[in-house]
């Protein structure tokens, strides 16, 4: 189902396959300037989607579906890093440096997993 996939639910950020174009033309709704998403795929998809997209999706969901221990041993990773390499590299450092490696991370993961669900029917 397109929108319970979140493999291919990219929300308001990208317009893929044949249904959602069709879906948002109907409805009329327009986040974006999708006209130009394959000029702002490579600057936007891959370096936000698993930093920013998924992260955010994740605790959304954990909170709707009152799933507290999920959450917490999630926000303990992030305690724990935190207290790992603040005295290291500063609060801004150890930001960057999450930061960097999701982005390095979500590419990857771009390129493996969405790449391979565009040309599929939904």
């Amino acid at each position: 189902i397109f929108s319970k996939d979140p493999d291919v639910n990219m929300l308001h950020i990208f317009v893929v396959g044949a249904t959602q174009p069709v879906e948002y033309g109907i409805k009329k709704i327009k986040y974006m300037p999708y006209h130009h998403q394959h000029q702002y795929f490579l600057l936007v998809g891959p370096p936000l989607l698993i930093p920013v997209y998924f992260h955010i999706q994740i605790i959304r969901t954990m909170i709707s579906r009152r799933d507290w221990v999920d959450l917490a041993w999630s926000m303990s990773y992030y305690l724990r890093y935190l207290c790992c390499y603040v005295p290291l590299y500063g609060l801004f450092g150890s930001l960057a440096l999450i930061s960097f490696v999701r982005f390095l991370e979500s590419h990857w993961f771009v390129w493996v997993t969405q790449m391979n669900h565009l040309p599929m029917d939904m």
